[in-house]
């Protein structure tokens, strides 16, 4: 899900900023309703799992609940 002021993200693992270029020009924003795209480079990734434990709703008690 994502909220603010973006309606999609596309993370992208590209090789060069040529074919960055690329991608962007001649795909992303030839796609219909694409009118602009904000780009975030990432120098260094420091971790690459982002996963979050979310417990299944039956896990918790009812004193939990309210």
């Amino acid at each position: 899900m994502v909220s603010g002021q973006f309606d999609y993200i596309l993370k992208c693992r590209i090789p060069e900023m040529s074919a960055y270029r690329q991608l962007l020009e001649d795909v992303v924003l030839t796609l219909p309703g694409v009118k602009e795209s904000k780009s975030y480079v990432v120098m260094e990734e420091v971790k690459e799992d982002a996963s979050i434990y979310v417990p299944e709703l039956n896990e918790f008690d009812e004193h939990q609940l309210t």
